[in-house]
């Protein structure tokens, strides 16, 4: 009842010009089993209770808390509500649930408990090579750091002694992957403070699964738990490593802005629309003041000009009051980032909130400088795409196995073989000669690339360790391609050589697309919707186009003139 008057006396309110502002509301549907505990919590904050998502979109609130049992969940309920937060970024959700109603209550009043004194982050897979780390878990705590190999019982220890922490590796809806196949499942949670948890994994946050480690995190005394509903990328979650995201949240930039913010972050990577969810009270926050102060802020010709000091280091939440509207940002040291943009940015996110610009910038100074402007230079658009697209397929992919350099040039050379055997030495040894040639400057160039961005690449969170393997890896396929493509005398020879030579771009550009195409069809006929995007796969082939002039004119340097008969 005292929903359903709220909601009326808003409409009213709306319908005469006088829609009150609105931080909060609670979101439950009419015969939810813990609609009792949705009135409670709404009479308690004084804010309506609303039924459905198109009532929470009318009221425009800041915050919604969705009371719901688990079994009122399900994957096209959480479908719903991602595409609802796709519609509706400037709106934070979070999750108030439990296996009971009390627990549930429990959750909800946890919200203020929680702190970020103590933080841990444990990672599973190294974000570079997938393999255990010997150190997998870092307690960090004012004047004190230690370490230690993450087992079940490290993980199980850190649970109970940190108010937060974040988990980097594989995982499930009732599990979390540990180093040697280890899991972590919900047998194994013991009883918590109130710490705030988030993860990277797949499927994390699903508590109507069985055995739902979300569900057993919330009921063991959990303040909050964040997860992804479906299985992401890795690599695109902002913070998602050692910079521990939601430890500088603060009252002007709570835990589910931050993670309404991250969702955008996953939208201009690899998701359809948002399923990056917060079990948990959506105004949450870590910290008590902002994780920095303002010194300056003054505007100098179509510049906004802001100097910040005593920042933070790590993931830190900036709300600059009357900053929507700003379509750039540039912090100097750090990076840039526009509202043009189309691929990820792991070095600043920002979107306006209300009339507010919500920024998350990653960085270890004292010290920031913050530039806005209304809109980008106008020059980003034509280098910013290629920029990333390189970063990604020369910089990035080769540091996780997704580009077979060495087995490429193994088959190119094999071919040469094979056609050296029948060729004149007098033809062959000359274009060996100007092959390597070729080779080399092709793989100097994307070296000398690979160093010049190594410390810059922001289309991906996951670390870049630059290598001179790689180079080599890269000098052995270009310069038996083009050795191949000299020898050859018919088309078919060319061609498979070119393709051979461009396949570290036009191999990840076709593999996304056909992969990602075929997994998206067969989600579809389960979940309705598919997940994931084509954005690596055009980064891919605006590699592919920029490789193509390039190589060709390698190959044309390393042809051979004379007539080759066998």
């Amino acid at each position: 009842m005292l929903g359903s008057v709220s909601v009326v006396v808003a409409v009213l309110q709306a319908a005469s010009g006088q829609l009150p502002e609105r931080e909060s509301v609670v979101l439950s549907q009419a015969q939810d089993p813990y609609r009792a505990l949705a009135l409670e919590v709404a009479a308690a904050e004084s804010v309506a209770v609303v039924e459905s998502l198109s009532e929470v979109a009318h009221l425009a609130p800041v915050h919604v808390l969705w009371v719901t049992a688990p079994a009122s969940l399900s994957d096209e309920e959480m479908i719903r509500a991602g595409r609802f937060l796709e519609d509706h970024p400037d709106i934070a959700v979070g999750i108030i649930t439990g296996s009971t109603a009390g627990q549930a209550r429990a959750l909800w009043l946890r919200a203020s408990d929680a702190k970020g004194t103590r933080a841990a982050y444990a990672i599973a897979k190294h974000p570079r090579t997938g393999v255990g780390l010997p150190i997998g878990l870092v307690k960090d705590a004012p004047g004190k750091r230690s370490a230690h190999t993450l087992t079940k019982t490290s993980f199980s220890n850190a649970l109970t002694e940190v108010d937060y922490l974040t988990f980097a590796g594989h995982g499930g809806p009732a599990y979390l992957g540990l180093p040697n196949e280890s899991r972590f499942g919900a047998a194994d949670v013991p009883s918590l403070p109130p710490i705030v948890i988030g993860t990277g994994s797949c499927n994390a946050l699903r508590p109507w699964a069985p055995r739902s480690l979300a569900l057993a995190f919330v009921d063991s005394g959990a303040a909050a738990y964040a997860g992804f509903t479906f299985s992401p990328i890795a690599g695109y979650l902002l913070g998602q490593y050692k910079d521990l995201s939601f430890r500088h949240t603060w009252p002007g930039f709570t835990v589910g802005e931050m993670i309404q913010l991250q969702n955008q972050g996953t939208l201009s990577a690899f998701a359809t629309f948002p399923y990056y969810f917060l079990a948990g009270d959506p105004r949450l926050h870590l910290r008590d003041a902002a994780p920095y102060r303002f010194v300056s802020d003054r505007t100098s010709g179509d510049e906004r000009i802001l100097e910040l000091e005593d920042v933070a280091a790590g993931v830190v939440p900036i709300r600059i009051p009357n900053g929507a509207g700003y379509g750039f940002a540039e912090v100097p040291g750090v990076g840039s980032a526009a509202v043009t943009d189309r691929f990820y940015n792991g070095r600043i996110q920002m979107m306006d909130w209300g009339e507010d610009k919500l920024l998350l910038v990653v960085q270890q100074a004292p010290a920031l400088t913050v530039r806005l402007r209304r809109s980008a230079p106008w020059h980003r658009t034509i280098t910013r795409p290629p920029t990333d697209a390189l970063d990604h397929t020369f910089v990035y992919l080769p540091q996780t196995g997704g580009i077979p350099a060495p087995i490429l040039g193994l088959a190119a050379w094999s071919m040469v073989l094979l056609w050296g055997h029948r060729a004149r030495k007098g033809i062959v040894r000359p274009v060996l000669g100007r092959s390597f040639l070729a080779g080399g400057v092709l793989a100097a160039i994307l070296g000398l690339y690979t160093l010049f961005r190594s410390g810059n690449v922001a289309v991906t969170s996951k670390v870049i360790t630059p290598s001179m393997l790689e180079a080599l890896d890269f000098f052995f396929l270009f310069s038996g391609a083009a050795l191949l493509y000299a020898l050859s005398r018919s088309w078919r020879g060319r061609t498979l050589a070119f393709l051979l030579g461009a396949f570290p771009a036009l191999g990840p550009a076709l593999f996304s697309f056909a992969g990602f195409t075929a997994i998206n069809i067969r989600l579809a006929s389960v979940l309705g919707a598919g997940l994931y995007t084509h954005h690596m796969g055009v980064l891919s082939s605006i590699s592919f186009m920029l490789l193509v002039p390039p190589l060709f004119l390698a190959f044309r340097l390393a042809e051979s003139r004379p007539s080759i008969r066998p």
